[in-house]
């Protein structure tokens, strides 16, 4: 219990860091070249942190469970020691399953992997705040819905998700702990896609 209420506050503080710092002002939609634009990972691991920040209150929803929240919270405490590992397992399997997803991953895949480990965190430690944490997340999937990603991209994600915890953890990943992550995944991608409908739309 104790390393699982250390690292929400080291996050914290990381989080803290990253909205003062002037990297974090940088405009990360603007193309890198004519008819190119930074990978999305890379660009979200700064937006999202700001703009959860500074998101209006929104009125709370109960949309995950108490325990499915601790279990999300606890595995992924575990995973955290292991970081590098896990996301080398992510996009190897991501990967995998469909090549044609590799072109959108542009640069250093450590770094890469830093920046996805750092949205997951903002994402997993905000469940008791998802009045700010929602809304942020619909608008990266508008962003992510004019790189090209489809309804298909996301089932992929969460297949590679799941297979690289189920990888990471073992034994501790029983059927309760993986639909918890199914919970909190569904939630996350569903915004996502009601963001890109926006865009469509």
């Amino acid at each position: 219990m104790k390393r699982v209420e250390y690292f929400p506050r080291k996050m914290a503080e990381r989080e803290a860091a990253l909205v003062a710092s002037p990297a974090s002002g940088q405009d990360w939609d603007r193309p890198t070249a004519p008819g190119q634009f930074r990978s999305f990972a890379e660009e979200d691991s700064i937006r999202v942190v700001s703009e959860v920040n500074f998101m209006p209150l929104m009125r709370r929803r109960r949309i995950m469970t108490l325990n499915e929240k601790n279990l999300v919270l606890r595995s992924f405490a575990q995973v955290v020691p292991i970081a590098e590992t896990a996301t080398e397992l992510f996009y190897g399997r991501l990967f995998e399953l469909d090549p044609t997803l590799r072109p959108m991953f542009r640069g250093d895949m450590r770094e890469q992997g830093r920046k996805l480990m750092q949205m997951l965190a903002v994402a997993v430690y905000g469940l008791d705040r998802l009045h700010e944490i929602l809304p942020a997340v619909r608008a990266m999937g508008r962003r992510h819905a004019g790189y090209g990603v489809t309804d298909e991209h996301y089932d992929t994600v969460a297949s590679a998700l799941l297979w690289t915890l189920e990888q990471g953890l073992g034994e501790q990943f029983t059927p309760d702990v993986k639909a918890a992550w199914v919970s909190v995944y569904t939630m996350l991608a569903n915004a996502m896609k009601s963001g890109a409908m926006e865009q469509a739309g």
